[in-house]
C-alpha cells in the first residue's frame, strides 16, 4: 500500500481539512460484515493525507461520535466499509434519530461523504429499533449479517411458505411437505437427485426475498465463497431512504473475490477519473451491484461502471436471474450533490489487494477532495429527467 500512494493531489485544499473516517467493529451495535480490510482501508486514507497534506485524519469505531456537536470540526467523513445498520443504537431510538438526522444534516449543509465498497450495504434491510425486527444480537439488519444473516433470512422463508394454517409455528409434518414440495420443483428432470451446479440458482428462484431482509454469509462450509442475494426490501425502499438515495443506491448482489472486472471509463473528462486516462482496466475484487430500482443515473454522475459485454458468460451466469439488473447498468463509483453537500462513492474496496493498485488510490484520493469541496467536478446527473432539461 505505501508503494503505491499517490505523488501528487489533485487539488489544493481552500484549507486545512479534516476527515472522520468512520469504520465498524466487532463490538459495533449494529454492524454488519466486517470486513478484513477495514483496518488497510483506514491506513491508506490517513497515509494519503499524510504524504499530500490533503487532509488530517481522526479514525472513529463509535457510532456516538456522529452527533451535530462534534461533526462541526470535519469538513468530510468516510465511511470505511460500513454495513448494517452502522449507526442504530439498539433500544434507543432517539439515539438513533438523532445520529441519523446529524449525518445528513452535515452533508447537506455544505459538507461531504465518501463511501468505499460497504457503505452500500448498509440500511436495507430491518434495523433493531424498526417496526416489527427481531431483538438485536450483535447484528443489524441491511448488512451482510443483518437480520440474522442469511439463515435467519431462509428460516423467515421456511416458516412462510410453510405456515400452512397460519398459526406461526412450522409442525414436522409442514416442514417435511415443504421440502418435498421444494426438491419437486428443483428436481426438473425428476431423476431423484440434482446436480450441485444447477441447485444454486434454481433454489434462489423457489425461494423468494423476504420484504426486509439481512441475507449474507452463511456459516456453513461454503461461507464466503458463493455469492447470494440479500433481501433489499421492496425494490427501491430501504430502511432508511434518505440514506439510500444520499449514497447512490443499495447492494443486491456481489460476484465473489477475485472476480475479475472490466472497469469501463463513464466520463473520461472528468478530474476524478484522470488517473484512468481514459482506459479500460481490470481488478480482481468483490463487486457489488445495485438493487434494481435503489440506483439510477438520474440520481448520480456516474464516473466508472462494469465493461458487462467483455464478462464472459460463465461469470454472467453467476448472478442469479432474480437478482440481475434489467437495465444492465452496473456503476462502480459516482458523484452527486446532496442538498449544498457532495457525495463520493467507489463500489472496490473489499480486498486488501485494492490498496496495492496506485490509479485506485488516487482515485480515492480525487473522490475524497470533490467530497472535501477541494476538487469541482460536473456531478450533474449522468441522466437528465425531463424536468431537469426544462
Amino acid at each position: 500500500m505505501m508503494a503505491a500512494l499517490p505523488d501528487k493531489a489533485y487539488a489544493k485544499p481552500a484549507k486545512p481539512r479534516k476527515l472522520l473516517v468512520y469504520a465498524i467493529d466487532n463490538d459495533s451495535p449494529s454492524k454488519g460484515f466486517v470486513h478484513a480490510s477495514i483496518a488497510l482501508q483506514a491506513a491508506t486514507i490517513k497515509a494519503i493525507g499524510d504524504k499530500l497534506g490533503t487532509w488530517s485524519t481522526t479514525l472513529s469505531y463509535n457510532p456516538s461520535d456522529i452527533n451535530t456537536e462534534n461533526l462541526k470540526q470535519y469538513d468530510a467523513i468516510l465511511l470505511d466499509n460500513t454495513t448494517g445498520c452502522f449507526l442504530d443504537q439498539p433500544g434507543d431510538k432517539a439515539a438513533t434519530d438523532a445520529r441519523r438526522a446529524a449525518l445528513l444534516a452535515f452533508v447537506r449543509s455544505g459538507k461531504g461523504i465518501a463511501g468505499i465498497h460497504a457503505s452500500t450495504d448498509s440500511y436495507h434491510g430491518l434495523c433493531p429499533n424498526d417496526a416489527g425486527a427481531a431483538p438485536a444480537r450483535g447484528g443489524g439488519g441491511g448488512g451482510r449479517a443483518g437480520g440474522g444473516g442469511q439463515g435467519g433470512a431462509l428460516a423467515t422463508q421456511i416458516l412462510t411458505q410453510g405456515d400452512k394454517n397460519s398459526d406461526q409455528k412450522l409442525s414436522l409434518v409442514e416442514a417435511d411437505a415443504l421440502a418435498s414440495d421444494w426438491f419437486d420443483k428443483l428436481d426438473t428432470a425428476k431423476a431423484g437427485r440434482v446436480a450441485q451446479a444447477d441447485f444454486t440458482t434454481r433454489f434462489a428462484a423457489l425461494t423468494p426475498q423476504p420484504a426486509f431482509g439481512g441475507g449474507g454469509r452463511g456459516a456453513g462450509p461454503n461461507a464466503g465463497t458463493v455469492p447470494v442475494a440479500r433481501g433489499a426490501g421492496p425494490q427501491g425502499v430501504g430502511s432508511w431512504p434518505e440514506f439510500n438515495k444520499m449514497i447512490g443506491g443499495f447492494f443486491k448482489f456481489h460476484w465473489v473475490d477475485p472476480q475479475l472486472i472490466t472497469v469501463k471509463i463513464d466520463d473520461p473528462k472528468s478530474p476524478l477519473t484522470k488517473m484512468f486516462a481514459g482506459k479500460e482496466f481490470e481488478v480482481h475484487d468483490e463487486t457489488y451491484t445495485f438493487a434494481q430500482d435503489s440506483f439510477s443515473r438520474t440520481n448520480v454522475h456516474v464516473l466508472t461502471s462494469i465493461d458487462y459485454a467483455k464478462m464472459s458468460d460463465e461469470d454472467k451466469a453467476k448472478e442469479p436471474a432474480a437478482t440481475a439488473r434489467m437495465d444492465g447498468d452496473y456503476a462502480l463509483s459516482y458523484i452527486r450533490k446532496e442538498g449544498l453537500g457532495r457525495v463520493f462513492y467507489e463500489a472496490h474496496g473489499h480486498s486488501e489487494r485494492i490498496y496495492a493498485m496506485k490509479n485506485m488510490n488516487e482515485h480515492y484520493l480525487a473522490g475524497i477532495q470533490y467530497a472535501l469541496g477541494d476538487l469541482k467536478a460536473d456531478d450533474s446527473p449522468s441522466v437528465k429527467t425531463p424536468a431537469a432539461k426544462k
